[in-house]
């Protein structure tokens, strides 16, 4: 009866951590889904723009096209494109990370079980290289934003150029406010060594010193709340049994809960 138990709380617990590591692959795949929405807006906006933007007649006299209004057109063109592939990576990357999460959270080989962990922090880092591109590809946007308002403005805005000077002042303290509140959050609440899922079960703290040296450990070590929520199951099914003492089956057979409530 002990060794039926035992294998109940062993399987109790790899059946949380099962729970656990799912939950945690969705975690990555509702990540991939927040930036996939962006990225794919992104890139509709820069072609749409790349296709809509009045190009400048290169014959047309300096009087009537300033040099302000050339040089910003450059810069548009040029920042529209690095947007454009920057939200198109996100976009490949966050589309392969949520079917490849979806995959791992159904149909994961023992293998890929096995490496849980390292495959938790790959997805994590390609997510981390997609926020990057996304946060290029944002920044690009409005900078092409700006050279939009230097060329349709430019021509009609004076000498001194007080709206598209206006333009580019609030844009850029938007985007130093944009930056620390970033630097923020992310400083704060990001971690690069998230917390492993693995299970190691020993019986006793000395046991589970010794495997963790190498040398092997037949029983198991569980938390001390556990093993509190263990015992008192225990005596429940005692004072159970004492009422009913024609039954000896094991909890298991019971169908009793051997830790904690039934889910």
């Amino acid at each position: 009866m002990l060794a039926a138990d035992k294998q109940v709380l062993d399987a109790y617990l790899r059946d949380e951590l099962q729970q656990l590591r799912r939950i945690e692959i969705e975690n990555v795949i509702v990540r991939f889904n927040s930036a996939l929405t962006p990225s794919t807006l992104i890139a509709g906006f820069c072609f749409t723009a790349i296709v809509e933007m009045e190009i400048l007649d290169p014959t047309a006299e300096e009087a009537k096209i300033k040099n302000e209004q050339r040089n910003a057109e450059r810069v548009f063109y040029i920042s529209t494109i690095i947007a454009l592939a920057f939200s198109l990576f996100v976009t490949a990357v966050a589309s392969a990370g949520i079917v490849f999460g979806q995959r791992l959270a159904v149909q994961a080989t023992a293998e890929q079980g096995f490496q849980h962990d390292r495959l938790i922090a790959e997805l994590n880092s390609k997510f981390v290289q997609s926020c990057v591109a996304l946060s290029v590809s944002m920044f690009c946007v409005v900078l092409s934003s700006i050279c939009i308002v230097w060329v349709k403005q430019a021509a009609s805005d004076g000498t001194q150029h007080i709206a598209s000077y206006a333009a580019s002042a609030i844009a850029l303290v938007v985007f130093l406010w944009t930056i620390f509140t970033l630097y923020q959050m992310f400083s704060r609440l990001h971690t690069w060594a998230p917390a492993s899922s693995k299970l190691a079960l020993s019986a006793t703290q000395r046991a589970a010193a010794a495997k963790a040296k190498g040398v092997t450990a037949d029983e198991f070590y569980v938390d001390e709340h556990v093993k509190q929520e263990y015992v008192k199951q225990r005596q429940q099914r005692a004072s159970l049994n004492q009422r009913n003492p024609s039954t000896e089956n094991s909890a298991l057979l019971a169908g009793l809960p051997c830790v904690g409530p039934r889910s």
